[in-house]
């Protein structure tokens, strides 16, 4: 209850019985000493009785206004709390309270105007990314024709390089075509339990090089979709574990009925590194999910610990 509410049920209880008390003192001088012409004793005692009740009832008369009153500003607050940072599609109901319409409207055209500024930030990136690929390309054919003239340390370290910079200009194609909606899907039978398994080989090898584990307890499982963008998708999830992450790696893969659910649990940094990238990832992950039809991925940290939850509808098409 707000200080102002208090300040209102307070002034309330005190009026009435500043009222009620002179009313009676008006119709009976000696009521407050208990020898009114009414003969009756106890009038202080009933007094303050009556007086404990009004009190009471105005605040609880003051706590019911300042719930009714804020229930529209609640709503709206926790409508805030829920907005995903990484869907800027997403705009706020209209509240109940007519006076927040406009608060709420100002958000909508705030969130409608980062969305066009994102979208114009993935599209220039997006077009930089193919122009960078035929230059690329030449570089790498000129640096195989002059690869026998150079150390092989410097060629190693030239195509790694080269390498990196043609892998960042695919991703960043293929996260501009699935956030596009670009990407065609080739649906098939994927066992990810076996698909989980390969990749969780490879992340393991690296969590035990900074002393870390992966924990993974699978059970089978099947899906109908797209195999080389499931791959993407458990392995940026490991991967961000990995990267982002502290201790050991716990990944769940579990069925009951048509769902198949993919858990994954890391501790969480002292000091969190890199968040740019994990963003990315992230981008990644859902926009590779929003092109399947009843896959959902949801994320949850409670300050020690970060999941990573991946629920697939087996039976959507």
């Amino acid at each position: 209850m707000t200080r102002r509410w208090l300040r209102t049920a307070g002034a309330f209880a005190l009026a009435f019985l500043s009222v009620s008390a002179l009313y009676w003192f008006l119709v009976d001088p000696h009521w407050l000493a208990g020898r009114g012409e009414s003969g009756m004793p106890g009038n202080v005692r009933a007094q303050a009785l009556f007086a404990l009740l009004i009190g009471t009832l105005s605040g609880l008369l003051a706590w019911l206004l300042e719930r009714r009153a804020h229930a529209p500003l609640r709503a709206l607050q926790d409508e805030l709390q829920r907005l995903d940072p990484g869907n800027v599609l997403h705009r706020l109901r209209p509240p109940d309270a007519p006076e927040l319409h406009a608060l709420a409207g100002g958000i909508n055209d705030l969130l409608s105007r980062v969305h066009v500024a994102l979208g114009q930030l993935d599209r220039f990136a997006a077009q930089v990314a193919h122009e960078l690929r035929l230059p690329l390309t030449l570089a790498r054919l000129r640096l195989d024709q002059a690869a026998p003239d150079l150390p092989d340390a410097v060629a190693d370290e030239l195509v790694a390089e080269l390498e990196r910079l043609t892998q960042f200009v695919d991703k960043t194609l293929l996260l501009a075509k699935a956030e596009q909606g670009n990407l065609p899907l080739k649906r098939v039978r994927v066992d990810l339990r076996a698909l989980l398994a390969r990749i969780a080989e490879g992340i393991a090898l690296m969590a035990e090089a900074e002393d870390r584990t992966l924990e993974l307890d699978d059970a089978p499982a099947w899906i109908a979709f797209d195999a080389d963008y499931t791959k993407q998708i458990v392995y940026n999830l490991l991967a961000n574990a990995l990267r982002h992450g502290s201790g050991r790696i716990r990944v769940r893969l579990r069925t009951g009925g048509t769902r198949v659910r993919l858990v994954v649990v890391n501790d969480l940094r002292a000091i969190p590194a890199r968040q740019g990238s994990l963003g990315s990832g992230q981008r990644m992950i859902a926009a590779l999910a929003a092109l399947h039809r009843g896959m959902h991925v949801r994320y949850r940290s409670d300050g020690h610990h970060y999941l990573a939850r991946v629920v697939v509808d087996a039976a959507a098409d």
